[in-house]
């Protein structure tokens, strides 16, 4: 990069440090604890470094670090203990603070992911991975994940203690997540047998996290550094580009031909940041980590932060222990959950709810034209006018070949309705609990030139500030929720969802769609402990303490069979619209061949009173109900 290129990202980042010190993920936020780190790392031998934002930078940082070593973000979940490993890192490489270093490294070492003894888990997630090697979880009490492992290696490795048998066994973890073929999912390798697409940030965080151990030689390291090269020379992505230069750059091997490609590949990427980071249509692309990660890799050759000195003196430990959940907390939640169920849960049922559809053949049609009149039935009780709107459409993943996410016709149709009724703001958002990066999925599924074209802001609700929020039901034992603080104090929360089948749940929907507004800041990827809990208990523990408004299902082309990724498409010509939830999944169901009682978390939220289940309570407005298609989607794997 042009070192006035350089220069500027740098002071860009200096001038929207948080005043009171540390970086947020995006612009007018509060400060959280990665893209403080990675700035700061950013920062690194720069002359900022000397700056009064950088060291309130990590004034914010010790802020976070709690007596026992752990750290959390400021009004965030305290289980949500993945950051601690990032903060030691950061501490490490920037020699700061010994005694914390000691307190981060102590606890770290006493984090482990639980082991799961669940035959379904284990049938649908286990096959080809060894479930019994612990690593380091999200959040505790749960699962192992490949960038939590990889993390808590880089910095325990940098601390010194390479020797833990701790390190020893994450280090197994990892090879064992690898790939044959290269790269690495979040987690798994493969869903009910088929085979998981390889990502290339926590594939780069692998290697890194793996380089210069015994494992670094694998067959599967070389895989995974050929698979990183094609994000690096055949760019999807920049940030997934940056994470490869930083991982392909530790093992050049001083290899000068290797040397002088990357150099070029590094120069061209980084010119084509420049040029997206000036672009007004880029919804998301200046975010502190993305410039952070675009100046971390120009330097990567020569400076490379993740390199570890196996030299490094050893740093003392103490005495740790995983903090539990004190008698008092046990009370409180008790009481909370007694006093909710004791009043019925907190929702109203109405006598009957409206479901209205329209048949739509194809996404070329006036798609508009069918939610306008779909919305007569629902404008009084659900006005835009005036009204903040959030629009949470579903992009879980993207695959060209199928119909994953909503498709971003029905987004754009959703948001050019709120501005003919006149709505004073609208957002749309998403967090995605299968990929950390939302500004390539967004670009992939064509909905960034949909935002782009109505000058839409987009919130990416995994980064949004966390709003923790008294648990309104009682069924996954969770005393609080944290949301997306932008999705749930919307004046309108409108869910967008695909009409899909589920492995987990039999439809994905309405309701299981607002486990995106849910922060992965607080649970991980992929929302790990909100499954743990329990999918189902988390469904309506999430829908019982903030319901959609209103809800617009994306039934033009559906998907069936193994969803909510490998599922076939099918052409079910639909669109439907309800202010009621339960109803409209219930109808769903029914069009799809299947018993809405049967489906749990249907059943359960309608037996919880968020909604109507019965078809003698649900009235079908705006085809003749004779017409009402009746389709046999073919079931996921285990319904």
């Amino acid at each position: 990069m042009h070192s006035q290129s350089v220069f500027d990202l740098e002071n860009w980042l200096i001038e929207n440090a948080v005043p009171s010190g540390g970086w947020a993920y995006y612009l007018n936020k509060a400060a959280s604890i990665e893209p403080t780190c990675l700035a700061l790392l950013a920062l690194k031998n720069s002359k900022y470094e000397s700056s009064k934002e950088f060291a309130s930078a990590i004034g914010f940082l010790e802020s976070c670090i709690g007596p026992n070593g752990i750290v959390v973000s400021p009004n965030g979940r305290p289980e949500a203990v993945w950051v601690t490993s990032i903060v030691l890192f950061t501490f490490v490489k920037l020699k700061l603070n010994p005694t914390a270093i000691s307190s981060m490294a102590s606890i770290l070492l006493e984090i482990k992911g639980t082991v799961t003894k669940n035959n379904r888990a284990m049938e649908i997630h286990a096959k080809g991975i060894n479930p019994q090697v612990m690593g380091w979880p999200w959040s505790l009490n749960t699962f192992s994940w490949v960038e939590p492992t990889a993390w808590a290696l880089l910095s325990l490795r940098s601390a010194g203690l390479q020797d833990n048998p701790r390190v020893t066994e994450g280090i197994e973890f990892l090879l064992d997540r690898l790939m044959d073929e290269g790269g690495a999912n979040y987690g798994n390798k493969t869903v009910l047998g088929k085979l998981l697409d390889p990502v290339p940030g926590p594939t780069a965080l692998c290697l890194l996290a793996l380089n210069g151990t015994k494992g670094s030689t694998s067959p599967k390291v070389g895989a995974s550094i050929a698979y990183l090269k094609q994000s690096i020379f055949t760019p999807l992505d920049l940030e997934h580009s940056f994470w490869a230069i930083l991982a392909c750059s530790l093992y050049l091997n001083d290899k000068r031909d290797e040397i002088i490609q990357l150099e070029s590949g590094i120069a061209e990427l980084l010119a084509s940041f420049c040029k997206e980071f000036a672009s007004e249509s880029q919804p998301i692309a200046k975010s502190i980590c993305r410039v952070s990660l675009a100046l971390l890799a120009n330097k990567a050759i020569k400076e490379n932060p993740f390199a570890i000195n196996l030299e490094s003196k050893k740093v003392p430990l103490k005495k740790a222990s995983i903090p539990c959940e004190s008698w008092s907390e046990w009370f409180k939640k008790v009481i909370r959950r007694l006093l909710i169920d004791g009043l019925g849960g907190v929702q109203v049922r109405q006598n009957e709810s409206l479901v209205a559809w329209k048949n739509v053949t194809s996404y070329d049609e006036d798609v508009l034209l069918a939610l306008r009149e779909m919305y007569q039935s629902f404008k009084q009780k659900v006005p835009l006018a005036g009204k903040k709107v959030f629009i949470k459409p579903n992009i879980v993943e993207f695959n060209s070949q199928r119909p994953i996410h909503t498709n971003p016709m029905v987004v754009d149709a959703m948001i050019r309705l709120c501005i003919e009724e006149g709505a004073a703001e609208i957002v749309v958002g998403e967090g995605s609990g299968h990929r950390r990066n939302m500004g390539c999925l967004l670009r992939e599924c064509g909905l960034e030139k949909v935002l782009a074209e109505h000058k839409i802001r987009f919130v990416d609700i995994n980064y949004d500030q966390t709003k923790k929020v008294v648990n309104l039901g009682s069924k996954s034992g969770l005393g609080f929720i944290y949301f997306s603080k932008e999705a749930y104090e919307s004046d309108v929360l409108i869910s967008v969802p695909k009409l899909k089948t589920h492995h987990w749940t039999n439809v994905t929907l309405s309701l299981k769609n607002l486990f995106g507004i849910a922060s992965g800041q607080a649970y991980g990827w992929p929302k790990n402990e909100l499954h743990f809990q329990g999918i189902v208990n988390s469904i309506v523990d999430i829908n019982s303490t903030r319901k959609a408004d209103l809800c617009l299902v994306d039934g033009i082309v559906g998907m069936q069979g193994d969803g909510p990724l490998y599922g076939d498409s099918i052409g079910s010509k639909i669109l439907l619209m309800s202010d009621d939830p339960v109803a409209i999944d219930a109808t769903c169901a029914r069009l799809m061949g299947f018993d809405p009682a049967k489906i749990d978390h249907i059943g359960l939220s309608a037996k919880v009173g968020l909604g109507n289940l019965e078809s003698d309570k649900i009235k079908l407005v705006g085809m003749k109900v004779g017409e009402f298609p009746q389709l046999k989607f073919e079931r996921p794997p285990g319904f």
